[in-house]
């Protein structure tokens, strides 16, 4: 951050236009410049449309100039969509509105109104970016200013994105973020009402606590409030500012303040993004493992991979260790834990871990059912997969259900399952919102693994979306075929707990017709397998999610054996929270269901936080759009 003199900004006649330059500025010019206007775009942030105050420089229409932008964060009881509610006195969008444009006359100043009480930093960051390609501004002078929950966003943006900011002014910014040293070297002026609590000082002092270049400036107002005798005296002096103010602010000093400042707007690099895939659940014997990351960086390129065995009961060979796949040879039973990392043209690495479980092949005795859903019985040496047809149907499958059969005997696609080729040429299926799918098959209670196949050759992404449930939970939501499998067969494994005598399975459809192509079902123990499944295990901890990666509904389970207070938190890049999926009390086995398509995240690498008095917990989390 460098001090740079405010005389830059005298305006300076436009030069001659070419034709086409010309003919833009003569639209733009149509806007009475020096007068607040409303605008609005469409946010993806949000998917509807938000809208603002827009001020440009009594200067914008006849020069070529670009202008130092300021931005205007409301308090929590301006929010919502009647943009005139942000009109509150004494803040900028209604100074300029009464005709008050002193000091801010050299800024583009926009004043959005956000549908939420709380300032997402991806929303703001949003809304500048939409700026920057809609107005001619000087990126290298980008300030942001906001009262009460607007100060919060105001110091959240300058802490997500601290080198797109040249200084911020808070004012009475509430709840302090723990994470206030990432804005170190933003130039900070937070002020405070001397009867409004000290939530300020508390900022003003976290962050003088990181040795900022520039120390962080506190001003107190002496009489005022949470109210205009507060951000009135900042923004304008307002007749409305105490008598006995001693602050010896002279008028416009925070704008003159804001403009001593601007960035060099050197860039950092943007980490790439790394990940190993989903973990392997295999049977021995293994000839061979192939295992595939999956990297992107945004403002680069990724220029190295590696892939290294981090855990294992016996050293792995990989085949090409630097490539994005490599083969792995020499698997024996146990688990193993391997690193994918990819490296970017700047060096900068991120690293993911993928988990490969390798157990013993099953034996006859540990295969108790094998359903080909569909089709025709299928001899096989250890269990044969029984006979299912619409005449002929399985006796595990409930006579109540609705249900058809289709396809052919034989399957010429794919296959990335241990099942036969030909499970996958029939399946059984029921349409959207008619009878579900139920199955029962007797067992005595205990532990089981559950397999579950699946193929959509021919269809796609979207057009189908199943619901699975076992033993009254559901262990698939809003299953996506085709997106999982793509043209090949593939299968789902689960780990299931039965208390009575019958190992329950139904399926039913959000989108389409469910459809499923066979199922498996063998005793755990020398077969048992380590899925994204379902656990009953109430006398130890544990806490999942699925599935990976996340598209619109996320699954989480935990259980915590004693009570405690519990918070689940879901986190950018730059470890800002951006939602609370769960907050209680609990002490016992809980699942939480959590859609986040309508919270406007993007794709990419997010973290997921769990927090009790007795555990901490980080982890990596995608999501696809």
């Amino acid at each position: 951050m460098k001090k740079i003199s405010t005389k830059k900004l005298l305006a300076i006649p436009l030069p001659c236009f070419k034709a086409a330059a010309f003919i833009y500025f003569t639209f733009i010019s149509q806007i009475s410049h020096g007068q607040q206007i409303a605008a609005s775009y469409p946010s993806k942030f949000f998917r509807f449309t938000i809208n603002y105050y827009e001020y440009l420089p009594p200067s914008y229409s006849n020069s070529s100039n670009s202008f130092p932008l300021l931005i205007f964060l409301h308090g929590t009881g301006e929010a919502g969509t009647v943009l005139s509610k942000t009109l509150v006195p004494g803040v900028p969008p209604k100074l300029i509105a009464d005709g008050q444009t002193d000091g801010l006359n050299n800024f583009i100043v926009l004043s959005p109104q956000s549908p939420r009480t709380y300032w997402y930093p991806s929303f703001i960051d949003e809304f500048i970016e939409m700026a920057k390609t809609k107005y001619r501004i000087d990126i290298s002078r980008i300030y942001v200013t906001g009262l009460s929950a607007g100060g919060r966003g105001t110091w959240d943006y300058a802490i997500a994105y601290p080198d797109k900011v040249a200084a911020i002014l808070p004012i009475a910014a509430v709840t302090v973020n723990s994470n206030v040293c990432n804005a170190k070297n933003v130039p900070v002026w937070s002020f405070q009402g001397e009867n409004d609590g000290k939530s300020a000082t508390y900022w003003n002092t976290a962050y003088n606590k990181c040795n900022p270049p520039i120390p962080g400036k506190l001003t107190v107002i002496t009489g005022a409030g949470h109210n205009t005798s507060l951000w009135g005296t900042v923004y304008q002096n307002l007749p409305l500012s105490p008598s006995n103010d001693s602050t010896g602010l002279y008028q416009n000093a925070v704008y003159d303040w804001l403009l001593s400042y601007s960035t060099d707007h050197t860039t950092p690099n943007i980490y790439p993004l790394a990940f190993a895939g989903e973990d392997i659940l295999t049977e021995l014997p293994v000839d061979k493992i192939v295992l595939t990351g999956v990297a992107s960086d945004e403002d680069g390129i990724i220029e190295q991979y590696s892939w290294t065995q981090i855990a294992g009961p016996n050293l792995i060979t990989l085949s090409n260790g630097n490539d994005i796949t490599t083969n792995a040879y020499g698997f024996i039973e146990g688990e193993y834990t391997f690193e994918f990392r990819a490296i970017d043209n700047e060096g900068a690495s991120s690293s993911d871990h993928i988990k490969v479980f390798v157990n013993k092949p099953i034996t006859e005795a540990s295969i108790l059912y094998r359903i080909n859903c569909g089709g025709s019985e299928i001899q096989d040496s250890i269990l044969n997969w029984s006979l299912d047809k619409q005449l002929t149907p399985s006796e595990y499958l409930e006579a109540s259900t609705a249900t058809l059969t289709t396809g052919s005997d034989y399957w010429k696609g794919l296959n990335n399952s241990d099942a036969p080729n030909n499970v996958f040429g029939n399946n059984r299926y029921c349409f959207q919102n008619n009878t579900t799918m139920q199955w029962s098959f007797p067992v005595i209670p205990g532990q089981y693994i559950l397999k579950l196949y699946f193929s959509d050759a021919g269809k796609k992404d979207g057009t189908r979306l199943i619901n699975v449930q076992s033993e009254g939970n559901e262990i698939l939501h809003e299953f996506d075929i085709h997106k999982t499998f793509g043209e090949a067969g593939g299968q789902q494994n689960f780990a299931i707990d039965v208390n009575d005598e019958s190992l329950d399975l139904s399926l039913s459809a959000t989108l389409g017709s469910a459809k499923i192509d066979g199922i498996e079902i063998s005793q755990s123990g020398s077969a048992a397998l380590r899925t994204e499944a379902l656990t009953n295990t109430l006398s130890q901890f544990y806490f999942k999610h699925y599935p990976e990666p996340v598209e619109e509904s996320l699954t989480i389970e935990f259980n915590l054996p004693d009570e405690d207070i519990a918070t689940i938190e879901l986190l950018d890049q730059k470890g800002i929270p951006i939602k609370t999926l769960f907050k209680g009390t609990s002490n016992a086995s809980q699942s939480v269901s959590v859609n986040l398509a309508d919270e406007g995240l993007s794709s990419g690498l997010y973290f997921i936080t769990f927090r009790s008095n007795g555990h901490n917990i980080t982890e990596k989390i995608m999501i696809r759009k």
